[in-house]
């Protein structure tokens, strides 16, 4: 087995272990359950993303493009810090009945 991805944590781990599969590559997690351990356990620079031999150039290339694509979304996402969350709509109408309710309370008692 090959060491194809470095990911930095556990969830990323899975993320790009999905998109592997979806490319009829398997690979295995490794360091999946240390976290747990920090503290107890040495520290360790991320979990590690291992393909079989045979997968291996095919599995670089699939982790190529998706760091490319998550490296162009987070310069993207640093461009629009400052902007509304993604559904800021629906943050403005759960305030706006949350006010609604609190009011008829005040009114009605």
């Amino acid at each position: 087995m090959k060491l194809v991805y470095r990911a930095s944590d556990v969830l990323e781990a899975h993320v790009v272990q999905g998109l592997l599969a979806q490319h009829r590559i398997s690979a295995f997690i490794q360091g999946e359950f240390s976290v747990g351990g920090t503290g107890e356990l040495a520290p360790q620079q991320g979990t590690d993303l291992l393909v079989n031999n045979d997968d291996y150039e095919k599995a670089r290339e699939i982790v190529a493009e998706y760091e490319q694509s998550n490296s162009e979304q987070k310069a993207e996402e640093a461009s629009f810090s400052l902007s509304l969350p993604r559904n800021y709509k629906w943050l403005v109408i759960a305030g706006l009945i949350m006010a609604a309710i609190e009011a008829s309370r005040y009114f009605l008692h």
